[in-house]
């Protein structure tokens, strides 16, 4: 009895089956995605997907190579002493790691789990600042949804669990719409392309196993003995399976025929579908595929605007916000909530054009009397001045003749040309320099 006729249904013969005996239909399997959870995107994703694990390296890099600064807004966002205690911690956040490692580390667990988490550790003048793996942390709510303590477990016991209260923690995360406690891992974002790619090279790499022949089968014209069926099945094993028989070929007699059960790689188009795969991943990363040698994509003019692109679309909105945690969370804990952390955006090459154009124009547009000393202050990054006539249009100032800033404003493109790091350095001073020579002007 069949299924259907347990609720009442009558099932007809088939025609078709009587002629052909007992049939059965093959249906595609449903997919099995990789679920989002950290371990699983670690193994599968970053460790496993080489175009996402070089996007993500690629960010994390990136990010820790820009140097920090600490800056005073109530002096006109003036560098402050190098040595200061904010910055020595930053540098040096714990005796096993360097502020690249530390940041490096933080960045990778924001794009790989949605979240990161560092604790702050003080024993009286002493700080250390430590990165936390985000799939051992809980974060504990009370009734009213406030967020109380971090629990972290390093397994199930009772002495592997420790909880950290809520100011000793920052939680730096990925918006999630579903999630409020949790933020959204821009890997998992893009785990479904990540599968397909991985099945790719995994069905290519079988295929190379077998000799590069797709699955199939050897028809008969007629029923073979079953001593027929071992002896070709034999030789099938001596002759024809086996890298040390790639290439021979085979002899088939008494009508027999090869029939695939499968496309070959050029009918599936597996090259470029991995190539397409590969764009996806970097485009949802948001890294330009120039970066990762994928010139057969090419959406920018060259490299260097791709460069461009990948800093002021992915890496300065990431840098900036956290700035703006670590100034919210870590200075006031330090006790410096006068001051402000920074990077430095004059020390990336990739900008250095771009941001000697916005200097070019804030000094021509104050020395010929559009914008205030505080407006073009403004335009270059820097904050207001409470100083007489900093609001007021004026007559055009002549600046000082100083050869290095005169040389970088008539030719911007020069540093962008160049690598050296004299120049750079160049480009440091005339910054504050011009700080100064837009606040006597005013």
């Amino acid at each position: 009895m069949g299924m259907l006729a347990w609720f009442g249904f009558r099932t007809k013969a088939n025609p078709v089956q009587s002629l052909f005996g007992q049939t059965s239909m093959y249906v595609l399997p449903q997919p099995e995605y990789t679920p989002t959870d950290y371990l699983k995107l670690s193994k599968v994703a970053y460790e496993q997907n080489p175009i996402c694990y070089r996007a993500v390296n690629l960010i994390a890099n990136t990010c820790a190579g820009i140097r920090w600064e600490l800056r005073n807004p109530q002096d006109g966002q003036e560098v402050v002493d190098p040595e200061h205690v904010a910055l020595k911690l930053l540098d040096n956040p714990n005796p096993s790691q360097s502020r690249a490692d530390l940041l490096a580390e933080i960045v990778i667990d924001l794009h790989v789990a949605g979240n990161a988490y560092i604790n702050l550790v003080q024993v009286g003048s002493l700080a250390e600042l430590w990165r936390l793996r985000p799939d051992r942390i809980t974060v504990d709510r009370d009734g009213e949804g406030e967020i109380v303590s971090y629990t972290y477990r390093v397994n199930t016991t009772e002495r592997g669990k420790k909880v950290f209260p809520a100011e000793e923690i920052l939680h730096l995360k990925m918006h999630s719409c579903t999630n409020d406690t949790y933020g959204l891992p821009p890997v998992g974002v893009a785990a479904r392309i990540i599968d397909q790619m991985r099945a790719g090279d995994d069905w290519n790499t079988a295929l190379m196993q077998q000799r590069g022949q797709p699955s199939g089968a050897f028809m008969a014209p007629g029923a073979l003995t079953r001593d027929q069926f071992d002896r070709l099945n034999q030789q099938l094993r001596e002759k024809v399976q086996g890298a040390k028989n790639a290439g021979k070929p085979m002899l088939l007699d008494n009508g027999m025929q090869w029939v695939s059960f499968s496309q070959s790689p050029s009918e599936l188009d597996w090259l470029e579908s991995r190539r397409e795969n590969a764009r996806i991943i970097a485009t949802v990363l948001g890294v330009p595929p120039e970066l990762l040698n994928d010139v057969s994509s090419s959406t920018y003019n060259n490299f260097t605007t791709a460069r461009k692109a990948f800093y002021t679309e992915t890496i300065l909105p990431l840098m900036d916000r956290v700035r703006d945690r670590l100034n919210a969370w870590l200075l006031p804990r330090l006790n410096v909530p006068l001051l402000q952390l920074d990077y430095d955006r004059d020390d990336i090459e990739a900008l250095q054009e771009d941001r000697q154009l916005v200097w070019q124009r804030a000094i021509l547009a104050k020395t010929q009397g559009v914008l205030t000393a505080n407006e073009a202050r403004q335009l270059i990054g820097y904050a207001q001045v409470q100083e007489a006539g900093a609001d007021l249009l004026g007559a055009a100032t002549p600046l000082p003749k100083i050869a290095a800033v005169e040389s970088m404003v008539a030719t911007p493109q020069g540093v962008a040309k160049s690598a050296d790091h004299e120049l750079i350095r160049e480009l440091k001073a005339m910054r504050r320099e011009m700080a100064r020579v837009l606040r006597q002007a005013a």
